[in-house]
């Protein structure tokens, strides 16, 4: 069953200064990993840390 959360993140390249983005997902779970795995998806070969789930 697909989960809809709003996030919070910071992504960027390693070594580099990280951007901060808000953004609203379906996701396949209801788990912060089921959350970074979608922003790994959506940022390849980017450092993601989540600051804030908000489930819908």
């Amino acid at each position: 069953m697909s989960k809809s959360a709003r996030v919070k993140y910071k992504h960027g390249k390693p070594g580099k200064t990280p951007s901060s983005s808000t953004t609203t997902l379906s996701v396949g779970g209801n788990t912060e990993s089921a959350v970074v795995e979608a922003l790994r998806k959506r940022h390849k070969g980017e450092e993601i840390v989540v600051v804030e789930i908000q489930w819908k």
